[in-house]
């Protein structure tokens, strides 16, 4: 349910004093309508000063609250259709954090190896860590490329910035919306509500605003083969018995489906003219049932399990409940020849999940498949917290040379807990373990970053500028990892019954260098400029936390849960990008067109991968690789009733050389990211203004789950989606009614795993014991219809 966002784009065609603070325009609110706001250029802040986004020198798309409401855009997957060369994989709510990827820089297309840091995002000016409900958003900001010269946080490809509606210091204004939505494959409703509420406690003061959704989701994945009691049904009876069946399994229908609430609250105080202040403070909480993940087709041809085109085969459902919180401080004083600006920023982050650990223990062929009933789940816990400080300088003088100054220093914590039941395996291998803990491991980290970052610019005529850049930065990870094995140590004596053993050990890294960017534009007439840009990226590197291997453990590795040095730590991996645009208008400023051609180069590239004794998740490095295309967006006003918006972006990503370890080589192509993608809209607005209907679609082309289809790869087929809305607004309200993926088209977007885990496991005469359901697909969601209510009071 997508709750409509009327007031939230006011302020995008709207120049801001300060880069922090979107500015008031009474009349401007009042004259305008929706539709006529999509025609505006968007007004931004990517440079630190406000500036047309025609005016940028730089590749950056950005969208105005009232397109994204337009296109029922709330999370980033959404936000990835319009916005050529970002891509975010669709893996289902429950994982949508795993894989932000920009111009291809990435090695994989699983959960279990998201390429997370290669992009940064902002809630304002501070970093976060979540995927964020878009609601009460002013615009939507996606720099494509390094940014470490202007920003705080360093990036490896680029950086996704949410700028949220300020207070408004005059207006009392509230809004109210509830939608209700259903798709093809549920029998349930899903619903959003939202309000928002603005007031000028103090005319030209000080104002406060808050905003609040709910939402609840309808689902579409079933799940017919939930065992009934962990460790004693048989997850696999005789299908041709439903008696059997009925005592060992249950079933749960459109069990993916999900809650949340997320909210905001922000002050803004301006005593004078010369100092403005924000005070935020921002909260999600997500209650996700299952994963929207199905294992139609993904199941060995041997195996009896019956399943369906929307049919999840785990044994158990895996919930998570996610809680995040965000608080930060803006402060900007005018100092005549400068803005200065404080942004302080803490956020938190608490997760905790179970899972359906069956596969990777019956993988590993331990002997836990001797046992009929066997089914394992992990619990999990994750605690982050991270805190950001970042002063900058922007100067505000009319001369040929501008700057821009800052510092940053950031923490990050993390405290990440992980059991593994095996319930009934002790009693089938006469063990006394009672609390059931096949496996224990914790992971602590800290990582300290701190940057002096600054550009340099000189306009040497009114149409050609020059800009120069550089970032030094330094860090530091402190990082302690341990495993235990309690059942095992039980089973040989050297544990009791309820004997936990974890010994933290703590390994440092740290490192620095320097990043540089240099930045050219020329303006050939007002409506047409060229850029080019070199800039360097880059991700910081660390230590894994595990405990290095001895010689007993080389010399009788069994279940030895150690490192070998190479697998230790891991080094920052590096982007060089490459590119030159043009930003212009024709036919008499009916036709926009932007474009970027570009190259970047990656190196030492960070890869996730599995110690080789206990297979522990860790970091390495191994390789280079390239990335060339180019990135189109258009837009043309075919006379007053009708409007074209297109995007479309081509990507080749391939490795530089050979990549043991990706057992690839020089020339093949990267996974995750389809070579074309292409958005269009043609949008049909009446002669009043109020009624307006569009038709858009979205086409990807084919895309590898892992480099060159290597290591049980798989190339995922092309597929178009299609989309229909149509709206009527009247005074003080409106209604919106929308369908989206129109065709109702089926297709894997995503995978878990890989095909080597498509298999039965087997007792030692060849006869099949247990169907291994490792390897699943995540798919487009289903046809889906809903209806949206909005009011102004």
């Amino acid at each position: 349910m997508k709750p409509s966002r009327v007031a939230l784009a006011v302020s995008t065609a709207l120049a801001c004093p300060f880069p922090l603070i979107a500015a008031e325009n009474d009349e401007l609110r009042n004259e305008i309508s929706l539709e006529d706001l999509l025609n505006l250029d968007i007004t931004v802040t990517a440079t630190r000063r406000s500036s047309s986004i025609q005016d940028i020198p730089f590749n950056i798309t950005a969208l105005s609250g009232t397109q994204l409401e337009a296109r029922d855009v709330t999370n980033l997957l959404e936000l990835s259709r319009w916005v050529p060369g970002l891509t975010v994989v669709e893996q289902g709510r429950r994982d949508r954090e795993t894989a932000i990827i920009m111009r291809g820089l990435n090695t994989s297309a699983t959960p279990e190896a998201g390429q997370d840091g290669t992009v940064a995002s902002y809630y304002g000016d501070v970093p976060m860590t979540v995927d964020l409900y878009m609601h009460d958003i002013d615009r939507i900001e996606v720099l494509i490329g390094p940014q470490g010269t202007l920003y705080g946080a360093g990036t490896l490809g680029g950086a996704v910035r949410y700028i949220p509606t300020q207070p408004d210091l005059e207006q009392q204004v509230t809004e109210f919306s509830a939608a209700l939505e259903t798709n093809e494959e549920s029998s349930n409703i899903g619903y959003t509500t939202q309000i928002l509420s603005n007031f000028s406690l103090i005319p030209s003061e000080l104002a406060f605003r808050f905003s609040l959704v709910g939402e609840e989701t309808s689902g579409y994945v079933d799940y017919p083969h939930l065992v009934r009691t962990i460790g004693q049904s048989n997850p696999e009876p005789d299908f041709s018995d439903p008696n059997d069946v009925a005592a060992n399994l249950r079933s749960e229908d459109d069990s993916d489906r999900s809650t949340l609430m997320s909210g905001r609250l922000a002050l803004r105080w301006k005593p004078t003219e010369t100092f403005d202040s924000l005070f935020t403070y921002v909260f999600q909480h997500e209650d996700l049932d299952a994963r929207s993940m199905i294992h139609f087709d993904a199941l060995a041809e041997e195996s009896t399990i019956p399943i369906g085109k929307y049919e999840s085969a785990l044994r158990l459902l895996e919930p998570v409940d996610k809680e995040y919180s965000l608080f930060s401080i803006e402060m900007t004083w005018s100092l005549g020849f400068a803005d200065l600006t404080s942004v302080t920023g803490h956020s938190e982050y608490e997760e905790e999940g179970w899972r359906d650990q069956t596969d990777l223990l019956l993988d590993f062929e331990y002997g836990y498949e001797d046992y009929p009933a066997f089914t394992a789940f992990t619990r999990d816990t994750e605690d982050e917290e991270l805190t950001t400080q970042e002063i900058r300088l922007v100067s505000t003088s009319d001369s040929k040379l501008s700057w821009i100054a800052g510092v940053y220093y950031s923490d990050f914590e993390e405290d990440v807990w992980s059991y593994e039941f095996t319930p009934g395996i002790p009693e089938f291998f006469g063990v006394i373990r009672p609390d059931n803990l096949e496996y224990v491991s914790r992971d602590v980290k800290e990582l300290t970053e701190t940057a002096l970052f600054g550009e340099l610019s000189y306009q040497f005529t009114d149409d050609w500028q020059i800009t120069l850049g550089t970032r030094y930065f330094k860090y530091k990870d402190v990082s302690a990892g341990a495993q235990d094995l309690p059942l095992l140590n039980t089973l040989e004596g050297n544990a009791g019954p309820t004997e936990v053993n974890l010994d933290l050990e703590s390994h440092e890294a740290d490192d620095n260098g320097t990043l540089f960017k240099l930045n050219s534009s020329y303006k050939f007439e007002d409506n047409l400029m060229s850029y080019i840009t070199v800039s360097n990226g880059y991700r910081v590197g660390g230590v894994n936390g595990v405990r290095p291997c001895t010689p007993d453990d080389l010399a009788n590795p069994g279940q030895a849960l150690c490192g070998l040095p190479n697998e230790e730590a891991f080094k920052e991996d590096l982007t060089l990008n490459q590119e030159i645009g043009i930003r212009s208008k024709w036919l008499d400023n009916q036709l926009t067109l932007n474009a970027a051609l570009y190259q970047v180069n990656w190196e030492d590239i960070q890869l996730a991968g599995r110690t080789e004794n206990g297979g522990i998740n860790i970091t390495t490095n191994a390789g280079e690789a390239v990335t060339r295309g180019f990135e189109i967006t258009a837009q043309y006003n075919a006379g007053s009733n009708f409007q074209i918006n297109s995007t479309f972006a081509f990507n080749d990503a391939q490795l530089k050389g050979d990549a043991e370890g990706l057992g690839a080589e020089d020339g093949d192509r990267l996974p995750a990211t389809p070579e074309q993608n292409l958005t269009s809209e043609f949008r049909y607005i009446g002669d009043d203004g109020k009624f307006s209907a569009a038709y858009s679609f979205f086409y990807q082309s084919d895309v590898l789950t892992s480099v060159a289809e290597v290591n049980g790869g798989q190339k995922l087929p092309s597929f178009t989606l299609h989309n229909l809305t149509a709206r009527y607004k009247k005074d003080d309200w409106s209604v919106s009614f929308y369908i989206n993926n129109l065709l109702n088209e089926y297709a894997v977007t995503s995978v878990r795993q890989n095909l080597t885990k498509v298999r039965m496991i087997e007792d030692d005469l060849g006869n099949p014991l247990f169907t291994l359901r490792y390897h699943g697909r995540y798919i487009t969601q289903p046809r889906t219809m809903g209806a949206v209510f909005h009011m102004n009071f």
